[in-house]
């Protein structure tokens, strides 16, 4: 199949659309725009690999590039590349207030029908899922169910009416997406987490290791914490039996160094590996949601912490016998004080809805 576009978005900085597309020079000289010391123009290399294919874009219908650009309802902003190094990405105002007028439609009649909850769905994953990491991508399950298995009279359950009061909020103040072009200037911090359960009661335990940190390159960071889990939480999860209480402990373990200021603070814009010893969570941490309601509750409460934090989590699946948390959460801790590990306070988070996961952290 050949597919054929007749259009280009081109959006780049500042100081390389002054070198871009000029038609009025001789088709086989543009090509040497790039080669005569002049910062390369993006559009202009697009242009290049067109006339070298014999597919020339169209001079008639050719819009100088531009710093902040519009398209199919996103804007792409490099403004900030010089100062912050990063580029900003945020859906367009009028896109936002057409999907956020749909939104408070649904929830002032409570109800949807499966194709309108489809329709919704599509348009909240092109707005949040690229334009702000996993958040809002878990609340969104609650419209996937009810898209195929919708209630008598398409009436909405209060855990799909939650997550319509969650998006409602989060789009009345969706910060921008910031890309960053430059690589760390500091190592990956690495946590480790872990969670158990036996005979009604449970532990959380958390270990950070972190290198030196420009720019006063100061000693490395190695902490650990534990906490018992409150006998509240231990009761709210046991309805869902023994394999599920430990999977949503373990994703409650992986929220704890978020919400402990004695880690949260060294972690804030740093790019983080969780190390986690059970698959499920993992990878319901990883896609950003669980067919389990309950479940990507939990994992919505990771995705806004990690995002107010501005971290850039990587996730890697370590053998319970090679996880030092393992031992935090099973009484082992003074062995891992033994190695040269601080102890110090955590917290376990409180089991939150949509919307209030998203009032306690104020995005």
């Amino acid at each position: 199949i050949t597919h054929f576009f007749d259009d280009y978005d081109t959006c780049e900085p500042q100081f390389t659309i002054a070198s871009g597309l000029d038609h009025t020079r001789p088709k086989r000289r543009r090509l040497w725009r790039t080669l005569e010391g002049r910062p390369a123009s993006g559009q202009a290399a697009l242009a290049d690999v067109h006339e070298l294919m014999g597919f020339e874009v169209s001079a008639p219908k050719h819009v100088r590039a531009a710093e902040s650009n519009s398209f199919v309802g996103m804007v792409t902003d490099m403004s900030r590349i010089m100062a912050d190094g990063v580029v900003l990405m945020r859906p367009t105002a009028d896109h936002m207030l057409k999907v956020g007028a749909a939104v408070a439609k649904h929830i002032s009649s409570g109800r949807m029908s499966g194709a309108e909850a489809g329709l919704l769905h599509g348009k909240l994953m092109f707005i949040l899922s690229p334009n702000f990491s996993r958040v809002g991508r878990a609340p969104l399950q609650a419209l996937v169910h009810h898209q195929y298995h919708p209630a008598a009279g398409s009436r909405l359950d209060p855990i799909a009416m939650d997550s319509l009061a969650f998006v409602r909020d989060l789009l009345s103040g969706l910060p921008d997406a910031r890309i960053p072009l430059a690589p760390p200037r500091q190592a990956p911090v690495v946590v480790l987490t872990d969670a158990s359960w036996s005979q009604g009661s449970g532990e959380i335990g958390a270990i950070m290791v972190a290198g030196p940190r420009p720019p006063t390159q100061g000693p490395a960071i190695r902490r650990i914490a534990a906490a018992d889990v409150p006998e509240g939480i231990i009761r709210a999860l046991s309805a869902f039996g023994s394999d599920h209480l430990i999977k949503h402990l373990e994703v409650l373990a992986a929220v704890v160094p978020l919400e402990s200021p004695c880690f949260s603070e060294e972690l804030r814009g740093c790019t983080v590996i969780f190390c986690i010893d059970n698959k499920g969570a993992m990878l319901a941490l990883i896609k950003g949601g669980s067919r389990d309601a309950r479940l990507a509750q939990r994992v919505n409460q990771f995705w806004l912490a990690a995002s107010k934090l501005g971290i850039r989590p990587f996730f890697i699946y370590v053998p319970s016998e090679q996880n030092l948390a393992d031992l935090s959460s099973r009484d082992g801790i003074a062995a891992v004080v033994a190695m040269g590990f601080e102890e110090v306070p955590c917290t376990v988070p409180e089991l939150r809805s949509w919307s209030a996961a998203l009032l306690h952290t104020g995005l």
